[in-house]
C-alpha cells in the first residue's frame, strides 16, 4: 500500500485522511461533493489504495449500523424496565446483580430484607441462612419459576419475589456454549400503594376530572369514605360519582373497578411515567473510526 510519500503533491493529505473524508461522505451524503473536491488533492496512488479498501469499509459501515441498531434496542428495553413500578433485577448464576431498575434500586437502598453485598443480591432470613442462594440454584437447574417471600428486619410486610430463568441449556449446540445463564427477579412491595394517574384514567375511560381522582384514590387502597375525605367532598357526592364511573367503565363494584384499572396499561405509569435519565453505556469510538485510526 502506498505511503504518504508516494506521489503526493503540494498540500495533499495522507491516506488515513482520505479514508476519513470517505467515511464522512458515506455517513452524511450532503458531504459527498466535498469529498470529490478534496480527493483531487490526493496522489493517484492513494486514491487507488482507497479503491481497494472500499469493500472493507462497506462491511465496517454495515457492522456499525448493526451495532447501533442493537444498542438502540438495548437502550429502549432498559428505558421500559426503568419506568416499571415492579422491581426488576437481572442476576448472573451466582447472584451478581447485572441490572436493577429504579424500583429495585429503591428497595435495595432501604436494606430492609433485600440488599446488595459487593454486587451480589442477598435476602434476609431470621435463621441467618442465605435464603436466595439455594433458590437460584434450583431455578437454574430446573428452568422453572420459583416464588418466595423475603422477610424484613423492620417487621414490615414481606417482599414477594418471583424468579425466572432467562436461559437454560437445551442441547449441545453452539448457541448454548456461548450463552450465559441469567435469572430475572421480580419484586413487589406490599407497602407501595398501587398508582393510576388521574389524568390517564380520565383519558382512558372518559371520566371527568373528579371521577378520575376518585378512581385514583380507590385504586391506591382507600375506602370510599377515605377517598371522599381526601378529596374534600361528601361521601354521598363520592357515591354519586362512583355510579358514573361504574357506568363508564362497565363495572358494577369497587372490586371489579380496581381489576379493570389494573388490567389496563395505566398502572404501568405508576413508576413515575417517563423513565429517569440513566447512562446505559456507550459504544465509544465507532468501528469505522477505529479502522481509520489504525491506518494512521
Amino acid at each position: 500500500m502506498a505511503n504518504e510519500a508516494s506521489g503526493r503533491t503540494g498540500q495533499a493529505g495522507s491516506l488515513p485522511e482520505l479514508i476519513d473524508l470517505l467515511y464522512d461522505a458515506a455517513t452524511a451524503p450532503e458531504r459527498w461533493r466535498h469529498f470529490l473536491e478534496a480527493a483531487r488533492s490526493f496522489a493517484d496512488a492513494d486514491v487507488a489504495d482507497l479503491g481497494e479498501l472500499v469493500p472493507h469499509l462497506r462491511r465496517v459501515l454495515a457492522i456499525q449500523d448493526r451495532l447501533e441498531h442493537l444498542d438502540g434496542r438495548r437502550r429502549d428495553t432498559y428505558a421500559v424496565l426503568e419506568s416499571l413500578p415492579t422491581g426488576i433485577l437481572i442476576l448472573a448464576a451466582d447472584g451478581m446483580i447485572e441490572f436493577a431498575n429504579a424500583a429495585a434500586r429503591d428497595l435495595l437502598d432501604r436494606c430492609d430484607g433485600l440488599s446488595a453485598e459487593q454486587g451480589v443480591l442477598r435476602a434476609f432470613r431470621r435463621s441467618g441462612l442465605d435464603l436466595l442462594e439455594p433458590v437460584l440454584r434450583e431455578v437454574m437447574a430446573s428452568g422453572e419459576h420459583r416464588a418466595m417471600a423475603v422477610e424484613r428486619p423492620s417487621g414490615r410486610p414481606a417482599f414477594r419475589c418471583l424468579l425466572s430463568c432467562l436461559w437454560r441449556d437445551v442441547g449441545d449446540g453452539l448457541p448454548n456454549l456461548l450463552a450465559s445463564p441469567r435469572i430475572a427477579c421480580y419484586v413487589t412491595d406490599p407497602d407501595r400503594a398501587l398508582e393510576a394517574p388521574a389524568e390517564l384514567l380520565q383519558r382512558l375511560f372518559g371520566l371527568t376530572p373528579g371521577e378520575a381522582r376518585l378512581v385514583e384514590a380507590i385504586v391506591s387502597g382507600s375506602s370510599l369514605a377515605e377517598a371522599a375525605e381526601s378529596l374534600g367532598i361528601r361521601e354521598s357526592t363520592a357515591r354519586d360519582r362512583l355510579k358514573g364511573v361504574f357506568r363508564k367503565t362497565a363495572t358494577g363494584s369497587q372490586t371489579e373497578l380496581v381489576r379493570t384499572v389494573l388490567t389496563s396499561p395505566v398502572w404501568l405509569c405508576g413508576g413515575g411515567g417517563r423513565a429517569a435519565a440513566a447512562d446505559f453505556g456507550r459504544l465509544g469510538e465507532t468501528p469505522a473510526r477505529a479502522l481509520v485510526r489504525r491506518c494512521a
